[in-house]
């Protein structure tokens, strides 16, 4: 039904370390641990991985140090990942956007940055939580915000244990188009 979450399986892997015709391009919203987390994996798994800073300075800062030592200190940016506080450069021609806001900031940021997002990228929302005032999930404040379904990893998203595996489910919702490409996505890598 419309606006239904449905799980997937996903074969071999998920949109962060798939390979496949598509864009390469990874942009990640959110550069506190979770997304931090997020974006170094890509990047390892061989994507063009972009991370949004709120601000240049921020921006200047992660890429002098190549390293978010605020939330992450001791693990380095791989060399292919790629920090901007300007959030058109991230946005662009990217084929999936994680968006790691806290719960409490999904809204504001989608609100800025819903222009930019790509038409055909796969919004992949990675926050866990309830927007408080409204109890809306992250995926609903999306669909609402950028006008097309949002989705969301299986469970709760557990930083320690990313680094060995994300979960092989993946909930994707009404978007029949996102649905079909990562489906095909994965058909092609396991053949």
């Amino acid at each position: 039904a419309a606006g239904e979450l449905q799980t997937v399986a996903a074969p071999d892997c998920l949109p962060l370390t798939c390979k496949d015709s598509m864009s390469d391009k990874i942009a990640v919203i959110g550069s506190g641990s979770w997304g931090t987390t997020l974006a170094i994996l890509a990047a390892r798994a061989g994507r063009d991985t972009w991370l949004w800073a709120r601000t240049p300075e921020e921006a200047e800062m992660l890429n002098l140090r190549r390293e978010n030592s605020r939330f992450l200190p001791g693990v380095p940016f791989p060399d292919t990942l790629r920090v901007s506080g300007d959030a058109a450069e991230v946005l662009a021609d990217a084929a999936v956007v994680l968006l790691v806001s806290t719960a409490q900031r999904m809204r504001e940021n989608v609100r800025h940055l819903r222009d930019l997002f790509p038409p055909d990228a796969i919004l992949l929302s990675c926050a866990k939580g309830l927007e408080l005032g409204t109890l809306k999930r992250m995926t609903t404040v999306i669909q609402d915000l950028a006008g097309r379904d949002g989705s969301s990893p299986a469970g709760d998203p557990i930083q320690t244990q990313a680094t060995v595996e994300l979960s092989q489910l993946i909930e994707l919702g009404g978007k029949r188009a996102a649905r079909q490409r990562l489906a095909t996505a994965n058909r092609d890598l396991a053949s």
